[in-house]
């Protein structure tokens, strides 16, 4: 997350719930020499410990560390870190791990949605053709690989809930929603799906609708609202 307000802080906690003292002797990392910045995710390999963001106020980034001691992981990028200058003004919200053992992101760049690989400075790929292609702002704040392999994102467009299917070649699934994008319509305009799981024979999803509503949705494989799921496919809480 983060702390002092702009910098990037990573917490190592015991079972108990107290500061693990072995990560880094205080049971966290403070970030001061990155500049502006905040962790939104983590991805944990073995002792591999990589954490999305940004840094330097805008710029879409990693920082690796050992999971154990807290130490940088110096050999993957300048000095344990992974900046993608070449998206300039972005966030990466989520990380994740394909099942060919590679990384990939998610996040926002220039106002405009991406998720790709990260095992290159180019890895970064924004999806511009339609319906993604008029201009207004496009966030993805959420990933998860169902049983094929496949990479389905949530998040927002034009402040419109959505979902998108990718094949593991980074090519959108056809036999997911309308040309692989699930615009979910049905809910109120100022909404987003902010979390996305793999519930076996669909996907759950939970987010916001009408701005200040928690709502939940059950998406079936082929991206539709699932009518076993209250009736509608989603519930929108109104009295919390």
């Amino acid at each position: 997350g983060v702390s002092n307000t702009t910098q990037v802080t990573t917490l190592s906690l015991t079972s108990t719930g107290g500061l693990n003292s072995a990560f880094n002797s205080t049971g966290y990392v403070v970030e001061t020499s990155v500049g502006a910045s905040s962790g939104y995710d983590l991805l944990l390999n073995g002792t591999a410990l990589s954490v999305a963001g940004f840094t330097q106020t805008s710029t879409p980034s990693v920082i690796n560390y050992n999971s154990g001691t807290g130490a940088r992981n110096t050999i993957i990028g300048n000095n344990g870190v992974q900046t993608f200058k070449n998206y300039t003004s972005g966030i990466l919200y989520n990380i994740k791990t394909t099942t060919g053992a590679l990384r990939y992101a998610a996040g926002q760049s220039n106002s405009i949605a991406f998720v790709g690989g990260l095992q290159d400075q180019t890895g970064l790929l924004k999806d511009t053709a339609s319906p993604f292609n008029t201009g207004a702002n496009g966030f993805i704040y959420t990933t998860t690989l169902d049983q094929s392999g496949n990479v389905v994102v949530g998040g927002q467009y034009n402040f419109g809930a959505l979902s998108v299917r990718y094949t593991n070649t980074a090519g959108r699934d056809g036999t997911f929603g309308n040309n692989g994008v699930a615009n979910l319509t049905a809910l109120a305009t100022t909404a987003t799906i902010q979390k996305i799981i793999n519930s076996g024979t669909g996907y759950l999803a939970t987010g916001v609708s009408n701005s200040t509503q928690v709502t939940t949705l059950l998406l079936t494989s082929a991206g539709g609202l699932n009518s076993a799921f209250n009736s509608t496919g989603y519930v929108v809480e109104t009295s919390v």
